[in-house]
């Protein structure tokens, strides 16, 4: 049994016909295939590789992924990673995380819901992030440190909203 895009692959010269021929299939690939891809050969590493293949990056719902190895890969693409989805990726470390988003300058948006991204950590993500124009992000329980005072023993909600708001406004100062 023979497969025909195999088979008319094999017919092609080398040359910019297979390399866009490369490329298109490569596009729906996930990021770690492609990395997987990239030790064939020669060829399919340059193409494997190739930054406008590592611009939009979804994780979500890839639990088989481990910590190490998407932060890896976020330092590895750090110059081209523009849109990242780590939606509900609770198990990456969030201080590696962090560290790992505050190398990336070209992302313009980030989605970190369900991840353990700290107020103070994504503070600092945005801080060197200038270029993100989408962000979603959750509250953390260690985000939310209940205030009170004798005379009011619930939480102080407000204080936290206005304090957390403020230090986003820091941030986003200068942006439009």
């Amino acid at each position: 049994m023979t497969y025909p895009l195999l088979w008319s692959c094999s017919k092609i010269q080398d040359g910019v016909t297979s390399q866009e021929m490369l490329f298109t299939i490569f596009q729906n690939l996930d990021p770690l295939e492609l990395i997987s891809l990239s030790r064939v050969n020669r060829r399919w590493h340059n193409v494997a590789l190739h930054p406008r293949l590592h611009r939009s990056v979804d994780f979500q719902r890839k639990p088989h992924l481990s910590s190490t190895a998407i932060c890896k890969y976020i330092n590895k693409f750090k110059h081209s990673l523009q849109e990242l989805n780590l939606q509900e990726c609770y198990w990456i470390e969030g201080r590696a995380l962090s560290s790992a988003l505050q190398k990336c300058r070209t992302l313009t948006s980030l989605n970190v819901l369900g991840c353990s991204v700290t107020k103070k950590n994504l503070c600092s993500v945005l801080k060197q992030n200038g270029n993100i124009r989408s962000l979603a992000w959750s509250i953390q329980a260690s985000d939310l440190r209940l205030i009170t005072s004798p005379s009011h023993p619930t939480p102080l909600f407000r204080e936290f909203l206005v304090s957390f708001c403020s230090e986003l406004a820091i941030v986003f100062t200068g942006l439009d």
